[in-house]
This record gives structure tokens, sequence and C-alpha cells, in this order.
């Protein structure tokens, strides 16, 4: 039979019926896990952070949990998840200092800012690695007010998650790829390599690359990313 729960009982809510080298058991737990964790997230990748950074957002997992327990079950002790606590700040502190100090360490933890965009062109050796997809990217330029690509002087995927974009000069000179309105709301025509084009605008649908025709000739795969698909260019 479960015995009785003594209410205000101060040795069971400070330090529970463990011995009290369990203690140091919480301490190199709490290291380990903490280790572990800040591993898997820096894995999953700076994009499901936010506008923290990837140290930050840790934090706020690490001690939501060490703080919540104690206050509702009675049988972890307020000294546990104190040292827990204690120990998660300390780290915070220590690796803050130490990404502060070594900019190599900060690209490793952070992670480092990644060129998307150059000139209207998706960047797809770098897009690749972060597993973005164009339909992705081209949300987020949108809700920067990105019409076309052509617009596109630079964009910048940050550490923190979010998209810095910087655009070119006055709207109506841009020629490049349209992503407005949204694909699935209006496809765009799209001629394969070898059909025959007029003379106009043709951009790459895979990475924005955006080419004058002069005369009527046959589609080639494009010259900067060599897919097969093309898309006839508009004019914002």
């Amino acid at each position: 039979m479960e015995e009785a729960v003594q209410a205000f009982d101060l040795k069971r809510m400070l330090v529970g019926d463990l011995p009290l080298l369990f203690l140091v058991e919480i301490f190199v737990r709490t290291t380990i896990i903490y280790a572990y964790a800040l591993l898997l997230i820096r894995w999953l990748g700076s994009r499901i952070v936010g506008q923290l950074s990837m140290v930050e957002f840790f934090l706020v997992i690490a001690l939501g949990s060490a703080v919540g327990d104690p206050m509702f079950y009675h049988d972890v002790p307020m000294i546990h998840s104190m040292i827990v606590i204690t120990v998660i700040v300390l780290f915070n502190r220590l690796l803050d200092e130490f990404v502060f100090r070594n900019r190599k360490a900060a690209d490793i933890i952070e992670g480092a800012t990644v060129e998307l965009v150059r000139d209207g062109v998706i960047q797809h050796q770098t897009v690749g690695g972060l597993k973005i997809s164009n339909q992705e990217l081209f949300q987020l330029l949108r809700a920067k007010g990105i019409e076309n690509l052509g617009e596109v002087r630079a964009a910048y995927f940050e550490p923190d998650g979010s998209l810095s974009v910087f655009k070119l000069g006055s709207k109506g000179q841009f020629r490049g790829l349209q992503i407005e309105p949204p694909w699935s709301l209006q496809p765009p025509h799209c001629q394969r390599a070898g059909e025959r084009v007029s003379k106009g605008r043709i951009s790459c649908e895979r990475c924005g690359y955006t080419e004058e025709v002069t005369s009527e000739s046959g589609l080639t795969n494009c010259p900067n990313c060599s897919y097969d698909r093309w898309v006839t260019s508009q004019t914002p």
C-alpha cells in the first residue's frame, strides 16, 4: 500500500528520500542531456527556432521542464530542480562566452548565414543544404513583398531563422522568374528543353536564371543548373 504523502515535509520537498550522492548524479545527467539535446536541436536546424538563437531556444525548453516539474509533482524534490536550473544557466553562460570569443564555434553552434538568392538566381548549392524547397523560398520572399526574383539583389537565411532581402533599383526594370501570384493558384506556362520558343524572356523553373530569346529557337537545358524546364518571364 502506498504511503500517504505528508504535507510540508521539508526533507521530502527539498532533498527527497534518495541519498545525497544522487545530487552529483543529477549534475552528470543534466550535463549529458543538455549536450545531447543541444546537438539534436542544432541538427534540426535554425528553421524551427524563429527569432531566438539556437542556445536561447534550447534554454527556454530546458528551463521550462526543470522549473515546471517540482511545482506540481510531489515526488520531485525542489533541490534537484534547483541544481538542474543552476547547471543549465551556468552552461548557457559559459556557452555564450565561448561563442562570443570563438567565431568558428559560433558558426557550429548557432549556424552561419546562408545566401539563398543572388542577382535574381536561386543558389541551389546552398539552398539544398537547408532543405528549403522553391515553394517555401517563394513564400518567404512574398512575405517580404517580392513579386519577381529579378527584384532580388541578394537574400540571406540568417542563423535565427529569418530571411534578409536586399532589392535592386526601381521596380519597372525587373526581369526574372515570377513568383506572384503563387503557382498553386496560377500555375505558370512551362516548356521543356527541345521545344521551340518565340522571342522574349524565359526563366529557369528551378533556379530563376533568365535570358533573352532573340529569335525562334529550340530550348536547351539551363546553363546555370542544367534543369530542363523553362517559364516565360513576366514584367511586373
